[in-house]
């Protein structure tokens, strides 16, 4: 049971991994300021931390 509860929150932080690249990705194609902020808020932490989760090495 524990191990199919790391499966899914691992799932989880991958698709939200993939969501913040897409919103970084898409705050480079923006020209509006508000929409460039936007896209950074939210995807810049969704990237750092979904991105340590998956990627830092645990001790």
């Amino acid at each position: 049971m524990e191990q199919d509860t790391k499966r899914k929150w691992r799932w989880g932080a991958i698709v939200l991994f993939i969501f913040g690249l897409a919103m970084l990705w898409e705050a480079t194609q923006q020209t509006e300021p508000i929409s460039i902020a936007t896209a950074l808020i939210v995807g810049g932490p969704l990237v750092f931390f979904m991105g340590r989760e998956l990627f830092w090495k645990k001790r």
